[in-house]
C-alpha cells in the first residue's frame, strides 16, 4: 500500500479503463491528482459484421453446425469459464426455460468451468457449448444473437470489462450483472437491462421481458450498436488516447 501511494502520488496523471478505476486511485494516492487524468474503455474493434460483404453462408454453416434456426431466441455468452464469471446461474436459468422451445442458450469459450457447462449442455437441449470459436463463428453468432450475456459473480472486481463492447458492436442488447459503470450505462443509454448477480429468478425474468417484447430488445439492440460507434471503437478509443499522450509529452 505505501509503495502504491508513492508510485500514484509521483504520477502526474493516472489514466484508467473506467470512472470506479480511477475514483479507486484517487482513495489510495496521498495527493490530488492532476486535472490531466483521464479515463479511455478498452473499446472493441469495428468488424464486418453490418457490412454487406458479410456472407450469408456464414451464419448458416454456424447455424447448421450448431442446430439452431432463424425462429430461435438466442441469449449468448462469450468468453472465459473462470471463476469470476457466475455462469451456474446462467445454466439454472436455461433449466427454467427448457419447455420454450424458441429461447436458446448459446455458451462460448474455455477454462475451468468448462466441465460444469458441457455436462449442462448434454442434459439441457436449450443450452449449447460450443468450445472455443474463431473470429468468423463469433460475427456469425453475433449477427443471429438477442442477447449478450456479461454474467459476473457478486462483488466481481471488473467494472468495465472488454466483453459488452463486443456485444455492442454486433448490435445486441446487454443483460448485465455488473453494478457501477456498466450498469449505468445500460440504464442512461437504453442499451439493455441489468439483474442482480446470483439471483436466478432475476436473469429469468429479464430474459423473459426480453423474449416478450421482442420489439423492444432490438431497439434496445439499435442503440447499443449506436452507442459503440459512436464512443466505444477502439479506433476511435485508440486515437484519443494517442491524442492524449502526445499532448501530454508536449
Amino acid at each position: 500500500n505505501l509503495r502504491l501511494k508513492r508510485i500514484l502520488s509521483k504520477s502526474r496523471a493516472w489514466v484508467t479503463i473506467s470512472n470506479s478505476y480511477l475514483n479507486w486511485v484517487k482513495e489510495k494516492a496521498t495527493l490530488p491528482n492532476s486535472k490531466d487524468s483521464n479515463v479511455f474503455p478498452l473499446g472493441y474493434p469495428t468488424n464486418e459484421l453490418n457490412s454487406p460483404n458479410f456472407s450469408e453462408s456464414r451464419i448458416n454453416e454456424i447455424m447448421s453446425k450448431f442446430q439452431m434456426d432463424r425462429e430461435n431466441f438466442i441469449v449468448l455468452f462469450i468468453g472465459q469459464l473462470e471463476k469470476s464469471y457466475d455462469i451456474e446461474t446462467v445454466i439454472s436459468a436455461a433449466e427454467n426455460f427448457l419447455k420454450n422451445k424458441k429461447i436458446k442458450f448459446i455458451i462460448g469459450g474455455d477454462g475451468a468451468k468448462r466441465h460444469k457447462v458441457v455436462e449442462a449442455s448434454e442434459k439441457l437441449n436449450n443450452l449449447i457449448y460450443t468450445g472455443w470459436l474463431n473470429e468468423n463463428e463469433i460475427l456469425s453468432l453475433l449477427k443471429i444473437s438477442k442477447i449478450g450475456l456479461i454474467p459476473y459473480k457478486k462483488y466481481a472486481f471488473q467494472s468495465l470489462p472488454y466483453k459488452p463492447f463486443e456485444y455492442m458492436c454486433g448490435g445486441l442488447a446487454l443483460l448485465s450483472s455488473l453494478e457501477g459503470d456498466l450498469a449505468k450505462i445500460i440504464d442512461k443509454n437504453k442499451i439493455g437491462l441489468n439483474y442482480t448477480a446470483g439471483n436466478k429468478d432475476s436473469l429469468i425474468q429479464k430474459i423473459e421481458y426480453f423474449f416478450n417484447n421482442e420489439k423492444i430488445t432490438k431497439e434496445m439492440g439499435v442503440r447499443s450498436r449506436q452507442l459503440f460507434l459512436e464512443k466505444y471503437r477502439s479506433e476511435l478509443v485508440y486515437s484519443e488516447f494517442s491524442n492524449y499522450i502526445s499532448k501530454m509529452i508536449s
